[in-house]
């Protein structure tokens, strides 16, 4: 079956039902699963993202984390806010970026393959992995999808090597260490 045989509306319908179920099996994680902070890391990527806005991204932290997620956390950070209060919201960024992170992956494999294999291997990434670790504040969602994009860029390279694809592999990666 080849999804461009559907009409354009089904389509996107059918997108908005699987985003609602995602978000919706998510959302059970954020309020029935990981409703402590102290699970693996969170507590310490809430902490470092409280710094970051008490000291306006002063702050250098403990240099065994990557800096660049508590500060994209601390962007849903309030001034006076608990560090309860700030996990609840952050956890919820986290389900947004994992919706980023896997429309990204779409898109990447879309251009390399036909509409109907994107579609199933971005579900399959999606309800096997990505909502089960969505409602959790960690970094992994946005790493394995940075580290995708730079493993196709690898690949692209070896392919066919050029300065820019180098340029932008080496990036990528240096985003995803980050």
């Amino acid at each position: 079956t080849n999804i461009s045989s559907f009409p354009r509306s089904a389509v996107i319908a059918g997108v908005f039902v699987l985003v609602f179920i995602y978000v919706l099996a998510a959302s059970y994680h954020i309020h029935r699963v990981n409703t402590e902070i102290v699970k693996a890391d969170q507590g310490a990527y809430i902490s470092y993202a409280r710094q970051m806005v008490a000291t306006q991204y002063d702050v250098v932290g403990g240099r065994n984390q990557m800096p660049l997620y508590p500060a994209v956390v601390s962007l849903v950070a309030r001034p006076g806010q608990t560090a309860g209060e700030l996990f609840m919201r952050a956890k919820y960024l986290n389900v947004a970026l994992s919706l980023v992170v896997l429309f990204g992956v779409f898109a990447l494999v879309r251009r390399t393959v036909p509409a109907f294999e994107a579609t199933t291997l971005t579900l399959v990434v999606a309800f096997t992995v990505y909502v089960y670790r969505a409602g959790y504040v960690q970094s992994e969602l946005v790493f394995y999808g940075l580290f995708f994009l730079s493993f196709l860029l690898a690949l692209s390279l070896l392919a066919k090597p050029k300065f820019s694809v180098a340029a932008l592999t080496g990036a990528a990666l240096g985003v995803a260490y980050l």
